[in-house]
């Protein structure tokens, strides 16, 4: 399929499903996502950018009843989380906690519970700290530019969690627990 022809495809496909298609280009969109069906893996598959394949998968979710979020994944690739009850935000409405929304993808996806400590403490910090800045806000949105690719890969094999949790998730909270202490 040439480039303008894909264009116009999903054109198509989001114009005419608005509540139930969404192409991820912004923090507040990628808030509206429910994590826990991100993180569970629904339906996710990577595409080409103009795969024939893609728009199939997308109608066929459609025709299931699902919601679809669509990401860019590098200059050829997108990626398409499908699930029923994809978005925790319906379009135009708040985040219910009155906050960002939401946890923390990647330390989600390493421990498996949005409700984990680690992702409540780095959540808390991201709510509490980094966003009262200007550079905080803008490493929580190069953050959430980067961070549902890379949950969905750790979300998807027990060997990148138990990596992301050693490498990534432990060190985050300490960092977090001596930046406390230091601030106190």
């Amino acid at each position: 399929m040439d480039k303008e022809a894909a264009k116009l495809r999903l054109h198509e496909l989001v114009s005419g499903n608005p509540d139930r298609v969404r192409i991820i280009r912004s923090e507040r969109e990628i808030e509206a996502l429910n994590i826990d069906k991100v993180v569970a893996g629904g339906a996710l598959n990577i595409f080409d950018n103009y795969d024939e394949a893609m728009f199939e998968f997308i109608s066929k979710c459609l025709a299931e009843g699902k919601e679809v979020a669509i990401q860019a994944a590098g200059p050829t690739k997108l990626i398409v989380h499908a699930a029923h009850g994809l978005w925790r935000v319906r379009p135009g409405s708040s985040t219910p906690s009155g906050g960002t929304g939401g946890g923390c993808f990647v330390a989600t996806a390493a421990c498996g519970d949005p409700f984990a400590p680690e992702v409540i403490v780095l959540s808390a910090f991201r709510d509490d700290v980094l966003l009262r800045t200007q550079l905080g806000n803008r490493f929580v949105r190069l953050y959430y530019a980067v961070s549902p690719t890379l949950a969905a890969l750790i979300a998807q094999s027990a060997v990148l969690q138990h990596a992301a949790r050693s490498l990534l998730v432990r060190p985050a909270v300490r960092l977090v627990s001596i930046f406390k202490r230091e601030a106190e």
